[in-house]
């Protein structure tokens, strides 16, 4: 393959900006090469668990290893389940290393103490701040078309109680579930009316009541 009579090598996958970008889209080595980097961090928290208070070890998760969870999320996370899973397994063994809970406790009950997101969640609020910059008018125009509300894509349609939802292009291939217009639609018409109803106030304040919305739905009890 050529561009401007410069040969151009094909190659199964290429890292671009800290991101793994595969042929076929499927992220499997990005998300390996993430399990490898947390693993290797929740490795050494293990060790220092005994010897560091809580709040301690969740000031190095946040530094360390949130970062490798969230960035790019929003590319590459709107997967099946069983494509992140491993992603899960250790994201939920490192908050019981954080909070010095049993091998197999119900980690739900960890995850609301520490105000710590799991990974399916990072993704939604991450979608969802996005869609947010879109309202404040502060997204790139050419991500803002993929965005558009039922009532921009189809003016003068009869008005409807879903006319403010994102407008979902019609899919007919899994590869065009990981588009922006659905990953970020499908996020944010679910959210509940109440939290969609705050999008007038900032970026960091509507994140927090976002993040706070998603640690209500996780379980208070362990039932391990």
């Amino acid at each position: 393959m050529q561009l401007n009579n410069i040969n151009i090598e094909r190659v199964n996958e290429t890292k671009f900006l800290g991101v793994i970008l595969q042929d076929d889209l499927t992220w499997t080595s990005h998300i390996a090469e993430k399990c490898k980097k947390i693993s290797q961090i929740s490795a050494i928290l293990t060790r220092l668990k005994h010897d560091l208070p809580k709040q301690t070890l969740k000031t190095i998760y946040n530094a360390l290893i949130e970062p490798h969870l969230t960035y790019g999320i929003t590319a590459w996370a709107n997967l099946p389940n069983s494509s992140i899973k491993r992603l899960q397994l250790i994201q939920k063994r490192t908050i019981r290393t954080i909070s010095k809970g049993k091998y197999n406790c119900h980690t739900d009950p960890l995850f609301k103490s520490l105000k710590i997101l799991k990974i399916v969640d990072c993704y939604q609020l991450k979608c969802s701040q996005l869609y947010h910059k879109k309202l404040k008018n502060v997204l790139p125009y050419y991500h803002e078309l993929q965005l558009l509300t039922r009532e921009e894509y189809i003016p003068n349609h009869t008005r409807t109680r879903q006319q403010n939802h994102i407008y979902i292009h019609p899919i007919k291939t899994n590869i065009e579930k990981r588009l922006l217009n659905y990953s970020v639609g499908m996020t944010w018409n679910k959210l509940p009316e109440n939290i969609k109803s705050l999008s007038h106030l900032s970026q960091n304040s509507f994140s927090k009541h976002l993040k706070n919305y998603f640690l209500s739905q996780y379980v208070n009890i362990c039932t391990a």
